[in-house]
């Protein structure tokens, strides 16, 4: 008689994510290497409405950037020393970072653009999903086309 397997099945075990770094983790990192790039972002505050886990240090990081434009990489570890984030970054600087062959200011700026549009995309989720739930002869001229245009986008978006 064979024993019973112990195996949890696959639908359980976590999913590795995609490129196997968060977007918010690569800014960081990249601002860790380049700290010259927290320059780039003109309103970082208005990163704060998405939801991602780590947005709030890459804000307070960006802002404190902008405040002290010419600080290395050991200056950020320094400033946060003794405290949760100071690990967090020390870690995150130790880490080898994979670099793309490209211009790491256009990587960092797509990144945030990135982030941006996210607040949006769950905006307009929000609206379909309000416009749907009606019945389509409940819907004024002005909703059906709408609700087109925004079914329309989403649709060029996931092509992308």
């Amino acid at each position: 008689a064979s024993l019973p397997s112990h195996t949890p099945p696959t639908s359980r075990l976590p999913k590795p994510r995609p490129g196997g770094i968060s977007p918010v983790r690569r800014l960081i990192t990249l601002l860790l290497q380049e700290p010259r790039l927290g320059g780039l972002v003109a309103e970082p505050r208005r990163l704060a409405d998405v939801p991602l886990q780590g947005i709030p240090l890459l804000v307070e990081l960006i802002d404190f950037l902008k405040d002290h434009p010419h600080i290395h990489t050991g200056g950020l570890i320094e400033h946060w020393r003794g405290t949760d984030t100071g690990r967090h970054l020390a870690r995150l600087a130790m880490e080898p970072a994979p670099r793309l062959a490209g211009d790491l200011e256009r990587e960092f700026l797509d990144g945030i653009a990135h982030l941006l549009a996210k607040p949006l995309d769950h905006r307009r989720e929000a609206r379909i999903a309000e416009l749907s739930r009606k019945q389509p002869s409940e819907l004024s001229a002005e909703e059906k086309e709408e609700l087109k245009t925004l079914l329309k986008r989403g649709e060029r978006s996931a092509a992308t």
